[in-house]
C-alpha cells in the first residue's frame, strides 16, 4: 500500500512544470501579462474534455479534487509567487455550456491540478501535461477600430470582380466577399460576431488576431490598415514611443476574451 502511495505522488507532481508559462499552447508570455491579465477570463483550456474522457471522471467527483488541487499549488509548486492569485475553481467550469468558455489564469491551473489529482489517486497512468495546455487569448490588433474597419470594407467593395477573385484565391477562400475571407484565413472557422467583439474591446488568441492582420496585408497597399498584433495592456508602438496615445486607449478596453 505504501508503495501505491509513492507511486501515485510521482505521477501527480513528476510531469508537472515549474513555470506556469510552459502551459501556454499558441501564445507567449510578456513583461507584465500576469498584472495586465490578472482576473480576466483570456485563458481556454485546451483538451479538457478529452483528458476527462480518458480519466472516465465525471465532473460532480471534482469536487474533492479542485480543493485538493488549490494545496497542492500553494505548497507543492512555485506558481504562486509566479501568478499570485487564489487558485479556486469549479466544477462548473467543465460543464458542457462551459467547457469550452475562457476562464481566469488561476482557473485554469485549478482545473488541470485537479484532474492530475485525480489521475494519481486512482492510480491512473494518464499523463494530464501531456494533453491539456492553455491557449492565451490576450492579443487585439492595435488599429482594429470600427471606423478602420468600415473604410476597409468600402474601399474592398469597390474593387473590380477581378481584383476581389484576386485577393479570394489568395487567401484560399471560396467565396469573394471580405469575411469569407478573413474565415478562409484562420486556422479553425469563427464566426462574424468574433469581429464585432473585437471591436467592441474583447482580446482574442494569437490566431485570430494574425489573421486579421493578414487580410489587412492581402489589400492593395493604400487601402486602409488594420495595425499590428500586441499584447493586452501593452504594444510595440507605446514601447517605441509613437502610437501611444492610441495603444493606450485600445489596451484600456481590451477586456474579456472572445470565441477562439
Amino acid at each position: 500500500m505504501a508503495s501505491m502511495a509513492r507511486d501515485k505522488s510521482k505521477l501527480s507532481s513528476g510531469n508537472r512544470p515549474d513555470k506556469v508559462t510552459a502551459l501556454f499552447h499558441g501564445g507567449e508570455a510578456y513583461d507584465g501579462w500576469h498584472a495586465f491579465n490578472w482576473k480576466h477570463n483570456r485563458f481556454y483550456l485546451v483538451n479538457a474534455a478529452l483528458v476527462m474522457g480518458m480519466l472516465r471522471v465525471s465532473r460532480t467527483a471534482l469536487d474533492p479534487y479542485l480543493e485538493r488541487a488549490r494545496t497542492v499549488i500553494l505548497t507543492e509548486t512555485d506558481w504562486n509567487r509566479q501568478y499570485p492569485a487564489e487558485y479556486r475553481a469549479s466544477k462548473t467550469q467543465l460543464y458542457p455550456d462551459k467547457i469550452n468558455l475562457p476562464k481566469a489564469f488561476d482557473k485554469a491551473l485549478a482545473l488541470i491540478v485537479a484532474l492530475e489529482q485525480f489521475a494519481a489517486e486512482k492510480g491512473m497512468e494518464v499523463d494530464v501535461y501531456r494533453h491539456l495546455r492553455i491557449l492565451p487569448a490576450f492579443y487585439y490588433v492595435d488599429d482594429f477600430t470600427r471606423e478602420n474597419w468600415d473604410h476597409l470594407r468600402r474601399e474592398f467593395e469597390a474593387l473590380s470582380p477581378w481584383d476581389i477573385q484576386g485577393i479570394a484565391t489568395k487567401a484560399g477562400a471560396q467565396s469573394g466577399d471580405i469575411l469569407s475571407i478573413w474565415q478562409a484565413l484562420l486556422p479553425v472557422r469563427q464566426p462574424a460576431e468574433v469581429l464585432r467583439e473585437m471591436l467592441s474591446g474583447a482580446c482574442v488568441t494569437r490566431e485570430v488576431a494574425r489573421s486579421l492582420v493578414q487580410l489587412s496585408d492581402l489589400m492593395p497597399g493604400h487601402f486602409t490598415r488594420l495595425g499590428e498584433v500586441q499584447f493586452a495592456g501593452i504594444g510595440a508602438g507605446m514601447a517605441a514611443g509613437t502610437g501611444a496615445a492610441s495603444l493606450r486607449r485600445r489596451s484600456a478596453v481590451c477586456s474579456e476574451a472572445t470565441t477562439k
